[in-house]
């Protein structure tokens, strides 16, 4: 005697969708023109890693001599010549500084795939998304995927929770 798998098919007439656990949308905060894209469309990326960035030498610069200045603030209180809130100015400008050129880079919040790719080196960006915009990028994760569908009242006696299923 042998045995073998017996399978029974399901219909529906409806159509369904196969949607990532985790998605994101991502645009710059801030306008400028891009400077570097440093991924491809169906790219695997890691959190945290670079996708693209807009011409920020500025920002950054301002963020580099602004941290300079905390650090120089600080060694001024321990030598007592300045007051505990010029060093939290100096903290709250610095912060200022960091906010503004984050903003200007573009980093993958989770591992995931690009699923969008939006944006060229050289693109103007204006910051804010217009309604008819597509965003410059969009991820998603690599977990399994949700499949959802409609499966007609007929066949719902034929599926049960938790069983193994071929889509």
């Amino acid at each position: 005697v042998s045995w073998a798998a017996v399978e029974s098919t399901v219909t529906t007439i409806n159509s369904g969708s196969v949607d990532a656990q985790q998605t994101a949308a991502m645009g710059f905060g801030i306008p400028g023109r891009v400077k570097s894209v440093k991924v491809r469309l169906g790219d695997l990326v890691k959190a945290d890693d670079l996708i693209a960035e807009i011409e920020n030498g500025e920002l950054e610069v301002i963020y580099r001599e602004a941290s300079k200045e905390v650090k120089r603030a600080v060694e001024l209180l321990n030598e007592g010549l300045i007051s505990k809130v010029a060093v939290d100015e100096a903290k709250k400008v610095t912060e200022v500084a960091k906010a503004n050129w984050d903003r200007s880079v573009l980093r993958a919040p989770f591992d995931g795939l690009i699923a969008e790719l939006n944006v060229q080196v050289g693109d103007l960006i204006s910051g804010a998304l217009a309604s008819n915009q597509k965003v410059p990028v969009r991820m998603v994760d690599q977990r399994p995927r949700l499949i959802r569908g409609v499966i007609d009242e007929f066949d719902l006696a034929k599926v049960k929770v938790g069983q193994n299923a071929r889509v």
